[in-house]
């Protein structure tokens, strides 16, 4: 819901800044700034809720038992426990203010690091999605960075489907997740990447505007879709607990 309304939130805001555009010919940086925050956001909300998924949240424990390794404990490899840090976005997040500060961390540097490169592009450029640009330092780093998330995630829904106890219709939808997954967390540097390499200077934030949005929605919908489908609609629905009242 979070990533849902501060994408909303971004494009009415982005909106606003180009009607200001049209009366003032230079428009309203608050107005465009706000939503370049928004939308990067959106982005970690995204990343978050499928890190989590990959890694195994919702799932009954006997499931994702030897997660990461050994289990996910004292014996789990960095990847499991970083999963494992963050496996519930909403209950990390509100964890650093119960104590349990681990995991909202976790979440919240991946936050801050998306809305720092957000403004970080700001110097470089006014035009909007310049975070999304990878002609200046803080574009590449965002794509460095949706690689290595991009990375935890893969490790993060193998090491679900390799635990040993993963029934194999899950194991069939997993494997449809995981490209799901990969193609967020690739699209962004494929589309940048395509965009920078065919496309002229002054057409690429268009382009790249579009083809975000694009990769944006569809991985929306398909979070929509993991949360609100039957409980027969997959493999995963039938063993998730996403819904219940004890879900966690």
């Amino acid at each position: 819901m979070a990533a849902c309304v501060s994408n909303g939130l971004s494009a009415i805001f982005e909106l606003l800044h180009m009607s200001a555009f049209q009366i003032n010919g230079y428009g309203n940086y608050a107005l465009d700034a706000t939503s370049g925050h928004l939308e990067a956001i959106s982005d970690s909300m995204v990343s978050l809720i499928l890190l989590s998924i990959g890694g195994g949240w919702t799932l009954p424990s006997d499931v994702v038992v030897g997660v990461g390794g050994g289990g996910i404990g004292k014996d789990a490899t960095s990847t499991g426990k970083f999963i494992q840090g963050i496996k519930n976005p909403a209950s990390s997040l509100l964890g650093l203010f119960s104590g349990d500060t681990k995991g909202g961390i976790v979440a919240m540097t991946i936050i801050l690091v998306h809305a720092g490169l957000a403004q970080w592009g700001r110097t470089f450029d006014d035009d909007f999605d310049t975070y999304h640009a990878l002609e200046h330092p803080p574009g590449k780093m965002l794509m460095m960075l949706r690689f290595a998330l991009g990375l935890f995630f893969v490790t993060g829904v193998g090491s679900v489907r390799s635990s040993g106890r993963c029934p194999p219709p899950l194991m069939s939808f997993l494997t449809k997740f995981a490209l799901v997954g990969l193609s967020y967390f690739a699209s962004l540097p494929g589309v940048s990447m395509f965009v920078g390499s065919v496309l002229p200077y002054h057409l690429r934030h268009q382009a790249l505007h579009w083809g975000a949005a694009l990769v944006q929605a569809c991985s929306l919908a398909s979070l929509t879709w993991l949360f609100v489908g039957r409980s027969d609609a997959s493999a995963y629905h039938r063993l998730s607990r996403v819904g219940r009242q004890h879900a966690e």
